[in-house]
């Protein structure tokens, strides 16, 4: 007869062959999030980048005028350490960028409309938006973008125990974040890149974002949504531009303090 020690391990090994092993999560992607991605352009880190999916786009599309909030995408600070080091925010050839599209059509954004960051330089001074293009012009970096998120939810790569929405890609892939940026032109479409440094550490260095519709007339600019913002710790917080006030109100105001002084005279003269 079997003793108790001897049925338990039988029963333990019953439930080691039924019990499936738990797998490692694949990061996922809906139409419409943006990705944030990190490079090493040499030293530690340089053969691997980092991607995170900070969600939507019309999350700062629609942010109310002025607002700011921090985005809730786990302790990538501490991702970055340990891809790039314990002084990653310090790096001049340590560069991040964030970049997005729409296909097919989502919401307000119709198809192949594109979303890209470009640094502020020099900081704190509001950057220019990226021209819009045609469909055509634009479905074309749309599809280098999809190849992103192609690489990105692959199933090779597994989200980080930091992070339920980034993983390390190492720059093997063919469609990496190091294969779109290049610091000259990203994505094939953006003369400069969409890319900041940490040349000037954490608190040099805000991305601003901007969203381009697609558009018959290339020359139209697009619209600048907000900026980004990056601690020491990794913590990434987004801004929504304070609207400035428009000429029709400021002629208004103007006309207004004209009646305010003319009155004040007229008591005064009365």
């Amino acid at each position: 007869m079997k003793t108790n020690t001897t049925k338990a391990l039988l029963v333990l090994a019953g439930f080691a062959v039924i019990t499936p092993f738990a797998q490692a999560q694949t990061p996922s992607y809906t139409n419409g999030d943006l990705f944030l991605g990190f490079r090493a352009s040499g030293g530690t880190g340089a053969t691997s980048t980092y991607l995170v999916n900070i969600g939507q786009a019309s999350t700062y599309r629609d942010a109310a005028d002025g607002s700011s909030f921090s985005l809730s995408i786990g302790n990538i600070g501490a991702d970055l350490t340990t891809t790039y080091g314990a002084t990653w925010f310090d790096r001049a050839d340590l560069f991040w960028g964030i970049v997005g599209g729409v296909t097919p059509g989502l919401g307000a954004d119709g198809n192949n409309t594109l979303y890209a960051s470009l640094q502020q330089q020099p900081f704190g001074i509001e950057t220019n938006p990226w021209d819009r293009r045609s469909n055509s012009q634009q479905s074309s970096t749309n599809t280098q973008i999809t190849g992103l998120k192609n690489s990105f939810v692959s199933g090779q790569y597994s989200v980080t125990g930091n992070s339920s929405v980034a993983a390390i890609i190492p720059t093997s892939d063919a469609s990496s974040w190091e294969d779109f940026n290049d610091g000259a032109l990203s994505f094939g479409a953006w003369n400069g890149g969409i890319e900041g440094s940490f040349v000037n550490s954490t608190e040099g260095t805000a991305l601003d974002l901007h969203r381009m519709a697609t558009s018959s007339t290339p020359s139209l600019d697009g619209t600048r949504e907000g900026t980004f913002t990056i601690t020491d710790a990794g913590a990434v917080s987004f801004a929504a531009p304070i609207p400035e006030p428009s000429s029709a109100l400021i002629i208004a105001s103007g006309f207004g303090m004209l009646g305010m002084l003319r009155r004040r005279r007229k008591t005064i003269n009365s």
